[in-house]
């Protein structure tokens, strides 16, 4: 055989073994989220093979890989396609620059990466996730084992470099593919409407929340006390409006259950008799930290609409609901009853009028600036452990791009604050 020729051979081979490298790499990843978040996600990890399960368990890890790992093969095959482009113009005679070859080698190197390399392993790997899983675990694991370590260097110093600039960057790459994840819920061959994409998208961004983002504060609280009479109770439930109130001995420290305002409807007789410790029902406790993910599946599962959210202490901060938890997928659900109350006014003058009560989460998606404080969940809270102390009426200081200038407060909290968004060089200067 012509030594060209074989050569030729051998490099063909090797552009081969690239591109079928990368295609199993790029069907492992759609078929990992598939598997976490379509339709398959249901399974019993028992039921799925070591290796799969070993993927799972550390999905974040196995996307990071196979990325580099595809960021490797692509580059390999560039270079691997510039020699057989060299060595078929030498032998049909044809005059090729080492430039022209370069040229045609990225050219095809593109084409080949978006048919074989990427179109087709996803549409596999979204039909098929289990089959190609595994395929593509042999592969995907060993790589894993050898460039995790790697990975978890780049990862560190890339953190430190954000850390430097001051920036909060979000380092999870295993939910980037938001578009993917929407069309594994659907399934192939649907287009969701708008109002289905952005419940699928809140679905998604579910495991990111936690009970402490939505839960109503202690001192927002109405509640049945033991302590005061039923009349007094019935006129609290009388002029709140509400169906459900905590029950308390004294405080909500001492909360020993919950009572639905329709148990005291049915009870026949004179009201001021009913035995509130009677009529209790259970009441369903969670941590500031509990994922509203699993707080909507405990309430489901144990047909409760009411949670008392207690911190490490076992001190009341808070209820949440589950109609608070289902806001989180559908956006604001109101009924006859409910008044529109904005918690966030913007101002002529530019400025925002902003209530003590409402959650951090929702002035940084509004204002449209990061603001992070894992101890508190509300504004004034974030004031108050900003500054180190309660502050006063009129009392003015600045936290990140926000000058924030106190306008109301009492003797437990922070009841309003007039907020202004400061461009990056009034910010530096300030600083």
């Amino acid at each position: 055989m012509n030594p060209l020729v074989w050569e030729l051979s051998r490099s063909l081979i090797l552009i081969a073994g690239l591109i079928a490298f990368n295609a199993v790499l790029v069907a492992g990843e759609f078929a990992l989220i598939q598997l976490s978040f379509g339709r398959l996600a249901a399974m019993k990890r028992d039921d799925l093979p070591r290796g799969i399960t070993s993927l799972l368990s550390d999905l974040n890890q196995s996307s990071r890989v196979i990325r580099l790992g595809i960021g490797l093969a692509t580059i390999t095959l560039g270079f691997a396609l510039v020699a057989p482009l060299e060595q078929l113009a030498t032998i049909f005679s044809i005059e090729a620059t080492g430039t022209l070859a370069v040229i045609l080698a990225v050219f095809l190197t593109v084409c080949v990466h978006f048919l074989i390399g990427e179109l087709a392993p996803r549409a596999l790997a979204l039909s098929h996730p289990l089959s190609v899983l595994r395929i593509a675990v042999p592969v995907i694991l060993p790589l894993r084992l050898l460039l995790g370590p790697f990975i978890r260097v780049l990862v560190q110093i890339l953190e430190r470099l954000f850390n430097l600039f001051g920036l909060k960057i979000e380092m999870e790459t295993d939910l980037i593919d938001a578009e993917v994840q929407i069309r594994s819920l659907l399934g192939t061959g649907q287009t969701p409407s708008p109002m289905m994409e952005m419940i699928l998208r809140n679905t998604i961004n579910l495991r990111k929340r936690v009970v402490q983002d939505i839960l109503l504060p202690r001192n927002k609280i109405q509640y049945f006390d033991l302590l005061d009479s039923n009349e007094t109770n019935l006129t609290v439930a009388r002029d709140t409006g509400h169906t459900r109130f905590p029950l308390c001995e004294g405080d909500l420290d001492q909360c020993i259950g919950l009572v639905h305002i329709k148990d005291i409807f049915r009870f026949r007789g004179d009201w001021r008799e009913i035995d509130l410790r009677k009529m209790k029902r259970e009441i369903v406790r969670f941590s500031l930290d509990d994922p509203l993910d699993i707080v909507l599946q405990r309430l489901l599962r144990q047909r409760r609409h009411m949670a008392l959210v207690q911190d490490e202490f076992g001190g009341t901060v808070g209820i949440v609901t589950l109609e608070d938890v289902l806001e989180e997928l559908v956006g604001d659900i109101q009924d006859e009853f409910d008044r529109e109350e904005d918690l966030i006014k913007a101002l002529p003058d530019g400025e925002y009028l902003i209530d003590g009560l409402t959650p951090i989460h929702d002035v940084a998606e509004e204002l449209g600036v990061e603001i992070e404080n894992p101890e508190v969940s509300t504004f004034g809270g974030f004031i108050t452990s900003s500054l180190g102390r309660m502050p006063t009426k009129e009392t003015t200081f600045i936290s990140g791009h926000l000058q924030i200038r106190v306008t109301g407060v009492n003797e437990k909290r922070v009841t309003s604050a007039r907020v202004r968004i400061l461009p990056e060089i009034e910010e530096a200067k300030n600083e």
